[in-house]
């Protein structure tokens, strides 16, 4: 609100960033003092679901910092943090640089709840993620999500126009590169569900 001041504001998003800090800052909580406060202020589905899009999508390398809104939800009881992503310009980002597939692990917040499993989340992780797999993120939906944004982009003539302009003559686009990478990604997470936090 108008009101108020930026400092009075920021003191709404104090316990996020206490939750993020790293590993040697002299603020940083103990273990229990860290799962006690997560648990009081995070939304443990949210967050993972947050998590897991951010990695599906190859985000980490900008969105983590910058295109991400953080809001202060009051649930009846007590202020949530809720993240959203607002940009993907970063999108499927090892595609153009040197392929080097990763899962994020120094997204601080999310990475020490699973490390420490605060509110059972490394199976609210699993089950998302196998949700999504069943249902949006199989093989054959994945690349008929991308071939169709393919030859939506090639048929409205944009990247030819684009192509001609910027490159040497017109050429067609092709998203084969993105296919392969987010089908490396999914196996990825997979290896990293069963291998660090493994589930019976």
């Amino acid at each position: 609100p108008a009101w108020m001041s930026d400092d009075q504001a920021f003191t709404y998003l104090k316990d996020y960033v206490t939750l993020n800090l790293p590993k040697g800052d002299e603020n940083r909580l103990d273990d229990e003092s860290f799962a006690a406060l997560a648990l009081e202020r995070v939304d443990v589905r949210e967050i993972m679901s947050y998590y897991l899009f951010m990695n599906v999508c190859s985000l980490p390398l900008d969105n983590v910092k910058n295109n991400v809104y953080i809001w202060t939800r009051w649930d009846g009881e007590k202020y949530v943090y809720t993240l959203s992503p607002w940009d993907m310009d970063s999108g499927f980002w090892p595609i153009f640089t040197d392929d080097s597939d990763s899962i994020n692990l120094w997204m601080e917040l999310p990475a020490r709840m699973l490390e420490l499993n605060v509110g059972n989340c490394r199976e609210v992780f699993r089950e998302i993620y196998q949700e999504k797999r069943a249902e949006i993120l199989t093989d054959d939906a994945i690349y008929q999500w991308i071939q169709d944004a393919e030859d939506m982009i090639n048929a409205s003539g944009a990247y030819l126009r684009e192509s001609e302009r910027w490159r040497d003559g017109m050429q067609k686009l092709d998203l084969g590169q993105i296919s392969g990478h987010v089908s490396n990604q999914m196996g990825l997470l997979e290896r990293y569900i069963r291998d660090i936090w493994t589930v019976e």
